[in-house]
């Protein structure tokens, strides 16, 4: 008499059946784009911050803020009627002229990568505000930003 076992046995090599996904229809992956833009920009025009940093005294983006520039374009992309104003700031360190040219280069700076990434130049608009709108605190590492706003 045998001995029947539940243990699978490791030379089998019958197939397993796995159920494939359909690939998501364009409807539905331009549906997941707008709710991406709902998620980035809420309901409407947004103030504050986005989060794409640079390194202190420059418009070079940190590595880490790539994947928000991505996620950005790609749902600027998916989007076509959506356009934006892209403002960079600067801390209040150093002489309100360089921070003003400084803050206009980091928004140009994410301007540039969009435009990289396929969203069209037309829909997007960069400008600095220097130190205008840095927090009280000298230096504040939250002061080297860029601010997205979605615009009519």
């Amino acid at each position: 008499m045998t001995n029947a076992t539940n243990e699978t046995d490791e030379n089998d090599t019958t197939p397993t059946l796995v159920e494939e996904k359909p690939a998501p229809t364009k409807e539905v992956v331009v549906q997941q784009a707008q709710e991406a833009i709902k998620d980035l920009f809420g309901e409407g025009k947004i103030t504050g911050s986005y989060p794409i940093d640079f390194e202190r005294g420059s418009d070079a983006i940190l590595a880490y803020s790539m994947d928000s520039i991505d996620q950005l374009a790609e749902a600027l992309k998916a989007s076509p009627d959506v356009k934006i104003d892209i403002i960079g700031h600067a801390s209040s360190s150093g002489k309100r002229a360089f921070n003003m040219e400084l803050s206009n280069r980091r928004a140009l700076a994410v301007k540039r990568a969009l435009v990289e990434r396929g969203v069209e130049e037309g829909r997007l608009r960069a400008y600095g505000r220097g130190e205008l709108d840095a927090n009280q605190t000298w230096d504040d590492p939250k002061d080297r930003r860029t601010e997205i706003k979605q615009r009519d």
